[in-house]
């Protein structure tokens, strides 16, 4: 049998929740958004944030997906913000903030991982070690480095959110 619409209204998150949810997963994104690419000062930075994940939280139901929409806003606002000090645009297109999100989220992810994983994954991906060159450059097996390098990656897939 069905579930009635009421049975359905309280399965779903409350709106506080949803947007508390958001501010945990892309608040440290929109910081790195406002300093890094748009060149605002921290305290600043903070405080656009806090105004961006405001207008978040006053959205109707249904709500778009956070992440696009707060990296949206949150340009939005940083252009505003620049233009109220007098500063020259710094408008990155949308897939470009996209894409520093993305970065970003890549690199936190980077962070939680072990020191050993972290140069293990770095100088296989980015460096273009084989498995045997990462294993002799930590002093390990070949066998070793391989099952770091793909628990690490993966472990960074997850938490990114690409996997």
């Amino acid at each position: 049998m069905g579930e009635s619409k009421d049975e359905r209204e309280l399965q779903r998150p409350s709106a506080a929740a949803e947007a508390g949810q958001a501010y945990e997963e892309t608040r440290g994104i929109l910081l790195r958004l406002f300093t890094r690419k748009f060149g605002i000062s921290p305290e600043d930075a903070e405080k656009l944030v806090y105004e961006t994940f405001l207008a978040y939280q006053w959205l109707e139901h249904p709500r778009p997906e956070a992440t696009a929409w707060l990296i949206g806003a949150a340009c939005s606002r940083a252009m505003t913000y620049r233009r109220s000090q007098g500063l020259p645009d710094l408008a990155p297109s949308p897939a470009a903030a996209l894409d520093f999100a993305r970065t970003l989220r890549y690199e936190q992810a980077l962070d939680t991982l072990s020191p050993r994983a972290r140069e293990a994954l770095r100088l296989h991906a980015e460096h273009g070690m084989t498995y045997a060159e990462v294993a002799a450059e930590l002093g390990i097996s070949t066998f070793a480095a391989k099952r770091i390098v793909t628990r690490a990656a993966m472990k960074v897939r997850k938490r990114a959110g690409e996997g």
